[in-house]
């Protein structure tokens, strides 16, 4: 009787495909409908366990592996989408384990950031081996330069007018 060794990835995320082996016999035949062959392709959507059936010279043996399926995180963005040039937003990630942030900022669940324009940053969530990403833009508005403009000498009882120009409102 051979000794049947079914392999293949223990856990793979969601989505994912991993590849399971037979090994210890000559030909090999697959339940789950995935037919004969040392070596199957599998995508399961659920925890799934495969079985093998192993033979050599008309003598069987069967072994099994489980792939265990992962779910995908759902990784969220925040953070305040519109600032003033010159000032800072706290962006964050919610869904996961541990981030990753793009532009340079690193690791962490919440970052603080002063884009001098308008920039979008891009968060990978992980849990358990399994990532996703989402992102956040920070819209930069330009400080307005005002002005106030009036008499800047007015007798005592007389009055002036002053006007205030470059913003919209005052």
């Amino acid at each position: 009787i051979p000794t049947v060794v079914a392999s293949g990835a223990s856990t793979i995320c969601d989505g994912a495909s991993a590849t399971i082996t037979g090994s210890g016999a000559t030909s090999y035949s697959w339940d789950q409908g995935l037919g004969i062959g040392g070596s199957q392709t599998v995508s399961p959507s659920s925890t799934t366990t495969y079985t093998v059936t192993g033979t050599t010279a008309g003598c069987s043996n069967t072994d099994a592996v489980t792939i265990t399926v992962t779910p995908v995180p759902t990784v969220i963005a925040n953070g305040a989408t519109t600032i003033c040039d010159g000032a800072s937003a706290t962006i964050s990630g919610s869904g996961a384990t541990t981030y990753s942030w793009d532009q340079g900022l690193g690791a962490g669940t919440s970052q603080t950031v002063s884009p001098s324009s308008t920039t979008t940053y891009t968060v990978t969530g992980t849990t358990a081996g399994c990532s996703n990403t989402d992102a956040v833009t920070i819209t930069v508005t330009p400080v307005p330069i005002v002005s106030a403009n009036g008499a800047t000498t007015i007798c005592d009882g007389a009055s002036a007018t002053i006007t205030g120009s470059g913003a919209t409102t005052y």
